[in-house]
C-alpha cells in the first residue's frame, strides 16, 4: 500500500478556504497527540478556541469532514483483487454528561448519545486494515413519555400500536438499512476512483461504550 502523502483533509470543501486550512491544522494536531482532549492538545487559547469555533461551525458537517478520507482509501487499495469492507455499529454514550440532550438520543440501557455506522478496508490475506471506506452518524428519536395516570390497558393498547408503526416504517427508516447504505455508498466511491477490485462486505454488530 502507497503511503498517503497529503493530509485528506486538505480537499474538505466547506465554501471557505480558511475553514480548510483550520481542518488540515486540527488534523496535524490530532495526530501528534491522538485521544486527548482539546484543551490538551492546543498550547494556546487562541487555537482552542478556534478549533471550538471550528467544530461548531454549521458548514463543517460530519459527510464534509469524512468524504476526503474516504476516497483517499478507495484511492490507496487501487488494484488490490480483493478487498474485505467490515461493517460495525458503535454507540457513542454521553450519559454522564447531562447538557447533551439535543442532537442525541437513547442508545440502550439508558444511554443518550449517537450512532455511527462505519465500513473498514482490509486486506483479506494480511487482515491488515487499509483504511476507513464510509461512516454514517445519526441518532435515535426520544420516545413519548407515557401520559399521567395512564392504565393498563390504555398502556398495552399504546405499546401494540408503536409496535406496529415500527413494523410498517420503509426500509430506508430503519437501522438495519444502514448496511446496506454502507455498501451503496462504497460502490460509488469506488467507481468514483475507477476502481474494478472485488469488495465483499462481512457483517457484524457489536455495542461500543
Amino acid at each position: 500500500m502507497k503511503l498517503l502523502e497529503t493530509n485528506p483533509y486538505s480537499n474538505c470543501d466547506f465554501g471557505d478556504k480558511r475553514l480548510t486550512s483550520r481542518a488540515v491544522l486540527i488534523a496535524e494536531s490530532l495526530k501528534v497527540k491522538y485521544g486527548e482532549p482539546l484543551s490538551k492538545i492546543f498550547n494556546s487559547n487562541s487555537d482552542l478556541k478556534r478549533s471550538y469555533e471550528f467544530f461548531s461551525n454549521p458548514k463543517t458537517t460530519f459527510d464534509k469532514l469524512t468524504q476526503p478520507s474516504f476516497k483517499q482509501t478507495a484511492q490507496e487499495i487501487y488494484g488490490i483483487p480483493v478487498i474485505l469492507a467490515l461493517g460495525d455499529t458503535t454507540y457513542l454514550d454521553y450519559k454522564k454528561i447531562l447538557e447533551k440532550t439535543e442532537e442525541y438520543g437513547p442508545t440502550g440501557n439508558g444511554g443518550n448519545g449517537l450512532i455511527l455506522h462505519s465500513s473498514l478496508a482490509v486486506d483479506p490475506d494480511f487482515g491488515q486494515p487499509l483504511g476507513l471506506l464510509w461512516e454514517k452518524l445519526w441518532h435515535r428519536q426520544h420516545k413519548v413519555p407515557p401520559p399521567p395516570g395512564e392504565t393498563s390497558a390504555a398502556k398495552k393498547k399504546r405499546l401494540k400500536q408503536e409496535r406496529l408503526r415500527a413494523k410498517n416504517r420503509a426500509f430506508e427508516e430503519k437501522e438495519s438499512y444502514r448496511w446496506v447504505e454502507a455498501f451503496q455508498n462504497i460502490d460509488f466511491s469506488y467507481s468514483a476512483v475507477s476502481q474494478r477490485n472485488m469488495v465483499r462486505d462481512t457483517i457484524s454488530r457489536s455495542l461500543v461504550r
